[in-house]
């Protein structure tokens, strides 16, 4: 799955003229796995991301690459059958 950040990302480099390889040695990771992160191969860990945020100098902030996860709802919250 293809991540906000990653789209962002591509058009970040694509406006900059800025290649993967360049890219991803700022990132201090490889242009494969940075290709496999843009092309959403792969998710971008908490450090990868602040990586991409600190080269980006904030314009895609860390939290682009965070997926959503549902919160549970503690027992004690959840509605009984009769409410």
């Amino acid at each position: 799955m293809v991540t906000l950040g990653a789209m962002k990302l591509r058009r970040f480099l694509e406006l900059r003229g800025i290649t993967n390889s360049a890219f991803a040695e700022r990132c201090n990771m490889t242009r494969d796995h940075l290709s496999h992160i843009i092309h959403g191969r792969k998710q971008a860990t908490l450090v990868r991301a602040f990586a991409i945020e600190n080269a980006t100098n904030g314009e895609i902030d860390a939290s682009e690459w965070i997926k959503e996860a549902p919160v549970p709802i503690p027992s004690s919250e959840k509605r009984s059958k009769g409410d």
